[in-house]
């Protein structure tokens, strides 16, 4: 049973991280396009947040009821790498137009319109900001891990 818990964590995160890029991806295109929207830029990144943790949720419980979770050895058929690769390069291309080679820039700047927006008003940019990169280092280790079975 312990098990089944790990494999649906690592499961959901996977799913939970997907989401986390395409919020953020998604907040770096609202700011390119429209700017003066900063405090309903930052809810878009935490939107993305709940819908990957509501996928990954649902995908899990549903590949569980039919019992096609991938395991060890179907995991090559699994894309997950492929998933990841491209979604980190959809982000890393959108904070590039937007914030150049910086790379503290694509935490710090999204960062600051997260906590600028209603949701998260009293939090200093600094926790937020370590939350993202936490975020970040948990989301691609899930991908790397597969959980025994």
């Amino acid at each position: 049973m312990r098990r089944l818990i790990w494999r649906g964590i690592v499961f959901v995160y996977r799913e939970m991280f997907t989401g986390v890029l395409l919020g953020l991806t998604a907040l770096f295109l609202v700011v390119k396009l429209a700017p003066g929207g900063d405090i309903n830029a930052g809810l878009v990144a935490v939107f993305g947040l709940g819908a990957g943790l509501l996928k990954g949720f649902s995908k899990f419980l549903l590949l569980e009821m039919v019992n096609r979770i991938p395991a060890n050895e179907y995991s090559k058929n699994y894309p997950r790498f492929k998933i990841l690769f491209l979604w980190l390069g959809v982000f890393a291309l959108t904070a590039i137009i937007n914030y150049g080679f910086n790379i503290s820039n694509w935490f710090t700047e999204p960062s600051r319109l997260i906590a600028k927006s209603p949701l998260f008003r009293g939090i200093p940019v600094i926790h937020v900001e370590i939350a993202l990169i936490f975020l970040f280092c948990l989301g691609i280790i899930s991908h790397i891990y597969e959980p025994p079975l």
